[in-house]
């Protein structure tokens, strides 16, 4: 067996923990193996492998290249990045990729105010150029940028981040408020203040320049000053500025990267002591009042501080008149005196003051003249238009324009047996209308009237006016309601207004027909209550009606009347027809009601007897059919030839009917007056048994009969004519 030698350059290989060779032989087809764990990148080279034997040796050379994730990539120095507004540009030394080419890169980015590094967007040039610019970033923002490449065995390590890199912030805007003031003659102080529109993105405000120049002169001059961090408004004070001139300046805001745009600013430097006024006018506007009006002061640069007045009566000498008017006055170019005598001559002169001192006397004013003492016109009361409680003047004055204007009127009016009371109210000008208010009702007024302006009342009243006010209507109803529609009545819900100062105390309903516009009847109503409710019977069915309905008190019915329309319904095919009932003799009455099922009949038998022999006579049986359960049933009787209609009777659908010979309990005896000596109200089980409810509604229903019994005692339907020995009487029953 040959001796096998393995070598790593010209090093023999030795095992160790990561390396071992073995050694195998078949005869002639013998091998040997080197076999490296955990590769590292010293592992590769030339490697040779030697066998020597008895005879000689040989030897075999192989290359072991080995293939590695590339190294983290380093970063160039911030020095060499370019930041933007919008942008940064930044680059980076290729690493080594260890025998396998670099395909890509990859760049994240963060922001201290988000600490999460993002991924970006990369052009596959940057592989070769080895550079990247980062786009849409926002302005005076910190960025941090990292990046790492990949080979075709994977992703490098990350880079070290960068330092935070700040973008350019925008241009500054132009300061806004900007005003130039003189302090001295030679000296201006400029105040500015940042706009509204400054935001983080312009950065930090740095310095403020200020450019200006004499008026008509090219050479421009430039000042510059530092402002303090954090400060958003303040004043330059602009020296050295030629006395008597007029400059022109321009102010702009920078910061540590730009100077923004100018603000321009016209302003006349120059101080003096003010100026006399151009136009100065007094006027009269009354016997003791005087108005001036003056422009044309000039300030001399520093503000006013005086107005200095004085005036002359005729010939006499000059008075002074408040020798210190403070603002408003200074800047109002007006002011009113009064105290002046009537019909006298007037004259003015007024001077300025700043802080340089007094100015020139202005010149004199015109002369002036106060006006002669004028009282109000006289007021004549034109018409009078009266209601219950109040009056509408209006009147006339003997001169519509006079020089002292009416500011107010007064009214005196009184009654008899009352003493007078005088309203005083302020003119308007060009009205001449005033209502009058709080007049009694119904009475005789007597008023006058007489103006007065600012300084006296008129010399007297006008001549009396008397007229008379109206009684106190009530007012109409305040809402007429439907509240119920019947073929042959309607139910009106009503309302008032109770509080009002006439309040009615009857309404009167008045039915006409909307078709034909005939009046049918008035129904009277006396109220004692704010609302209810009113029922119109006789209608006729599926008419169309208009009720009005007025109010009453004792002054009388209202001017306006509530007025409805409404149409009454269709008779129902259910209704019951009318039926006549003809009667001669009656001693013994029994009413008998049945249901059964759905339908109800209703049995009348009237037993006579004479002379104690019994004689039962069958008069009239009538069937009507009623539906189960309605809850109000309306039936018509004409009883006798001309009898009078017996009003409807409405009764609760229950399983009753009267009669003792079908109940086998005990009948309920209701006596009426001598005419009918019994008449008994039963109710009667039909196919099932009465639950406590259906007692409950039977004895509601005979309460109800109690009722309507009572209700026509005296009434005046339908007439029942018995004859008993001979003898005839006239018995009157409501039949409900």
């Amino acid at each position: 067996q040959p001796e096998v030698r393995h070598q790593r350059q010209v090093v023999h290989v030795v095992p160790h923990l990561r390396l071992s060779h073995a050694r195998a032989s078949d005869g002639v087809d013998g091998h040997s193996n080197v076999t490296t764990e955990m590769t590292m990148a010293g592992d590769q080279g030339q490697y040779t492998c030697v066998a020597t034997n008895e005879v000689g040796h040989i030897r075999q050379h192989v290359q072991i290249t080995l293939q590695f994730r590339p190294d983290a990539p380093m970063l160039n120095p911030t020095d060499g990045m370019r930041p933007e507004k919008n942008s940064i540009m930044f680059s980076w030394v290729r690493p080594n990729y260890h025998n396998s080419t670099i395909v890509a890169y990859e760049v994240e980015i963060r922001s201290p105010s988000n600490d999460t590094w993002e991924a970006l967007p990369i052009d596959p040039a940057s592989v070769q150029s080895l550079a990247m610019t980062v786009l849409r970033l926002i302005p005076w923002t910190q960025y941090q940028f990292r990046v790492r490449a990949q080979n075709g065995i994977g992703y490098s390590d990350f880079s070290n981040a960068t330092v935070y890199i700040r973008t350019l912030p925008l241009v500054p805007v132009r300061p806004e408020n900007t005003t130039v003031a003189s302090t001295a003659p030679t000296a201006v102080v400029l105040r500015w203040q940042l706009p509204d529109t400054w935001t983080s993105q312009h950065g930090v405000l740095t310095y403020l320049t200020v450019h200006y120049r004499l008026v008509g002169d090219s050479d421009l001059q430039r000042q510059q000053e530092t402002v303090p961090a954090g400060l958003d408004r303040g004043t330059m004070s602009i020296p050295n500025l030629r006395k008597g001139s007029s400059y022109y300046f321009r102010v702009s805001l920078g910061n540590a990267f730009f100077n923004g745009g100018f603000e321009e600013v016209f302003a006349n430097t120059t101080t003096t002591r003010p100026s006399n006024a151009t136009s100065f006018v007094a006027t009269a506007l009354s016997h003791e009042k005087i108005q001036l009006v003056w422009s044309g002061i000039d300030d001399g640069g520093l503000a006013l501080t005086k107005l200095m007045l004085a005036y002359k009566e005729g010939d006499s000498n000059w008075t002074a008149v408040n020798s210190s008017l403070q603002p408003p006055l200074l800047t109002n170019h007006t002011m009113i005196l009064r105290g002046f005598k009537s019909e006298t001559n007037y004259r003015f002169r007024l001077a300025a003051r700043n802080a340089l001192g007094k100015g020139r006397p202005s010149s004199l004013s015109n002369v002036v003249t106060t006006f002669v003492f004028e009282y109000p016109p006289a007021v004549t009361v034109v018409a009078v238009t009266a209601t219950a409680r109040t009056a509408l003047i209006r009147w006339s004055l003997s001169d519509d324009n006079p020089r002292q204007a009416v500011t107010r009127y007064a009214v005196l009016w009184f009654t008899d047996g009352r003493s007078p009371v005088e309203v005083l109210f302020d003119a308007e000008p060009g009205v001449r209308l005033y209502r009058l208010q709080g007049l009694p009702r119904g009475t005789f007024v007597q008023l006058r009237m007489r103006a007065h302006n600012e300084y006296a009342s008129g010399v007297a009243f006008s001549q009396g006016q008397t007229f008379s006010t109206l009684p106190g209507y009530p007012n109409a109803p305040t809402s007429i309601l439907l509240a119920h529609n019947n073929p042959r009545s309607v139910k009106l819900a009503w309302r008032l207004n109770r509080t009002a100062e006439f309040p009615a105390k009857k309404l009167s309903f008045r039915l006409k027909n909307k078709d034909s516009g005939a009046d049918i009847r008035d129904y009277p109503l006396e109220v004692r209550t704010s609302s209810g409710d009113f029922e119109l019977t006789g209608l006729v069915p599926e008419t169309n009606y208009i009720v009005l309905v007025h109010a009453e008190n004792d002054n009388g019915q209202s001017a306006v009347a509530f007025e409805m329309s409404f149409r009454t319904e269709a008779v129902p095919t259910t209704e019951p027809p009318t039926t006549t009932i003809a009667m001669t003799t009656s001693v013994n009455s029994t009413v008998e009601r049945a249901d059964s099922g759905d339908s109800s009949m209703m049995i009348i038998v009237l037993a006579a007897s004479c002379g104690g022999a019994a004689l039962l006579i069958m008069l009239l049986v009538v069937i009507v059919i009623y539906r189960k359960h309605r809850t109000t049933t309306e039936t018509e009787w004409d009883v006798g030839s001309g009898a009078a209609p017996v009003p409807k009777s409405s009764v609760k659908s229950t399983n009753w009917y009267a009669g003792g010979q079908k109940n086998p309990g005990s009948p309920i005896q209701e006596q009426t007056d001598g005419s009918f000596n019994n008449v008994s109200v039963q109710r009667v089980a039909s196919n099932h048994s009465w639950s406590s409810q259906q007692r409950q509604d039977t004895k509601e229903a005979m309460m109800q009969m109690d009722e309507d019994h009572a209700a026509h005692a005296n009434p005046e339907p339908s007439t029942f004519t018995s004859f008993s020995l001979g003898r005839q009487q006239s018995v009157q029953q409501s039949m409900g």
